[in-house]
């Protein structure tokens, strides 16, 4: 006796012709770096307004970023935090207006982006371990 296809059930057909794959695992996304045009920019703009305040939106914005993914980005490509990196690029410039006599504490301050002169003071001994004045003195004595 041949059973038809008719009399078979469909759904103990369905190995047959429907393979069924394991979902794919979702893995998270590669986290990549900042695009050179894009750390060229952002870079060229937390230089030339380091006395500014810039938002984190507004530089990733100027990225076409979300700012999660530009911070993330921002933190691949240069190894630190946007802000992290911006406070070091203002204590950088600090040093070398230091090395300057003539400019007074409160001034660097300012023109570094501080709020006043006890915040740029925080910030350099937390960074190089000693006060503006004492870092002015052994600099200029080295000379």
């Amino acid at each position: 006796m041949t059973t038809s296809l008719a009399s078979i059930p469909l759904i103990s057909l369905l190995p047959y012709f429907v393979t069924v794959e394991a979902p794919a695992v979702a893995t998270p996304a590669t986290i990549t770096g900042l695009a050179p045009w894009q750390a060229r920019s952002v870079v060229r703009t937390m230089l030339e307004q380091l006395a500014a305040r810039i938002s984190t939106t507004a530089l990733a914005r100027e990225c076409g970023l979300s700012r999660g993914h530009f911070s993330r980005a921002f933190k691949q490509t240069f190894g630190l935090p946007p802000h992290s990196w911006r406070q070091q690029q203002r204590i950088a410039r600090a040093k070398s207006m230091l090395l300057d006599s003539r400019h007074c504490l409160a001034d660097i301050a300012a023109d570094c982006g501080f709020s006043d002169q006890a915040h740029f003071t925080r910030a350099f001994k937390a960074d190089t371990g000693c006060t503006p004045m004492a870092w002015r003195r052994q600099g200029l004595s080295a000379r």
